[in-house]
């Protein structure tokens, strides 16, 4: 598993499928019955569904289950972890009956468990009311979300996932039944963790973002500004609070915002000072940081003003640091090649743009397999520019590769 991991790590996804799937080989024949079994099996199914191979990963989960059922007892933790994967793998691949039925039995097996593991139980009470937000079923969402509310207030100390994310779903429900008073008063509960004393960071940037994005919605963007300039100071002052982690998420709303104003000057430096602070606090504990998600609000504003050689440098940093910390082959530097490309190709700039294109292409194709929907992107804009270089029949050979991913993908996704 730690071979897997760093593989992982490093975006070698291919890569941690093999060693993964040799240790199930190896088990399989020498201890069929150890319970390390069944997390190779999960594990290998998870990484399966990363690539969208939803029939495969399905029939690997339900092995690690039945093997599980059988070491553990049917009302383990195990067998309810098992059951929430099996549900997310049938929802993704479009099946929402056998979803609903997985999760439903996962959350009754830790309602009625003699040994209650209320983390568990919180994450499956989050997992079934988001799956019946997002269908609508507004009753059955806002029950199990007042239960998920319930529990986590009874703690002495609630975990900040899920029980962060219950209030958002609640509102998604209050707003989806025209409840608008029942929002309001959300919004009232957020006011007052935004004015609490502090000591929990996500309690009050929750409470502070709640109410920004009210005032978004309403088009107050002066009232949005003004409490996002306090989640700023406030995580400035608080040293509970970890900027680097943080700090720049704040700066890249507070940027939108202002741009919604119709400002430009001030978003900028947000938008730099974010990246800045960002790459700065990357390092071999956090390579996460090194990302290039609040890049897109400097990359967006650069676009509308043609400034998108002033791009190139940024990329080009954010790549160096990547591929430092996280290795050559990672898919996070693959997405970077990939918008520095588009920033070249943008710029008319075909004999820069194409290495980077090349590049990307092998990272993915190594990484995830030579027909993943996860190269369309790729494919797609590589096919555009050898258009542009009257490259027509290369181009051709890409588009066609396109279209046989996406109708791959089509048969992988659609319910048997």
């Amino acid at each position: 598993m730690t071979a897997v991991m760093k593989a992982e790590r490093q975006g070698r996804l291919a890569d941690a499928e093999k060693i993964v799937a040799a240790a199930i080989r190896q088990l399989e024949q020498e201890d069929p019955k150890n319970p390390q079994l069944s997390m190779y099996l999960m594990h290998l199914a998870n990484l399966l569904g990363r690539r969208e191979q939803y029939t495969d990963a399905i029939a690997l989960m339900q092995r690690a289950l039945e093997i599980d059922r059988n070491l553990f007892g049917p009302d383990s933790t195990r067998v309810t972890s098992d059951l929430s994967n099996l549900a997310f793998a049938y929802d993704m691949q479009g099946k929402k009956e056998e979803a609903e039925v997985h999760l439903k039995q996962a959350l009754e097996i830790r309602r009625h468990n003699p040994t209650p593991d209320t983390s568990s139980t919180l994450l499956i009470l989050n997992n079934l009311a988001a799956f019946y937000t997002r269908a609508r079923r507004w009753q059955e969402a806002e029950a199990l979300l007042l239960d998920g509310m319930k529990l986590c207030e009874s703690l002495p100390q609630p975990p900040t996932t899920p029980c962060s994310s219950f209030r958002h779903w609640l509102g998604e429900v209050y707003r989806g039944q025209g409840r608008p008073e029942e929002v309001d008063k959300l919004v009232s509960e957020a006011t007052i963790r935004a004015n609490g004393t502090g000591e929990d960071a996500m309690e009050v940037l929750d409470g502070l973002n709640t109410l920004a994005q009210k005032y978004e919605r309403e088009k107050n963007y002066s009232q949005a500004e003004a409490t996002y300039i306090r989640a700023i100071a406030w995580i400035e002052k608080n040293k509970k609070a970890d900027a680097s982690v943080f700090l720049p998420m704040e700066l890249f709303r507070l940027g939108q915002v202002l741009e919604k104003q119709g400002q430009k000057t001030e978003p900028e430096k947000l938008y730099l000072r974010a990246i800045g602070v960002e790459l700065d606090a990357a390092s071999p504990k956090r390579p996460d940081l090194a990302s290039t998600f609040v890049a897109t609000g400097l990359l967006n504003l650069y676009r509308s003003q043609g400034r998108l050689r002033e791009m190139e440098p940024i990329y080009n940093r954010i790549l160096e640091i990547q591929e430092r910390l996280l290795g050559p082959r990672h898919a996070n530097v693959a997405s970077t090649l990939l918008n520095l490309a588009n920033v070249f190709q943008e710029q008319e700039k075909f004999w820069q743009a194409r290495p980077h294109y090349e590049r990307a292409l092998a990272i993915q194709e190594e990484n995830a397999g030579p027909d993943h929907p996860q190269l369309i992107g790729a494919l797609s804009r590589y096919a555009s520019l050898l258009r542009k270089t009257k490259e027509d029949e290369q181009a051709a050979l890409l588009e066609a590769r396109v279209e046989a991913i996406r109708k791959k993908s089509q048969r992988q996704d659609r319910p048997k």
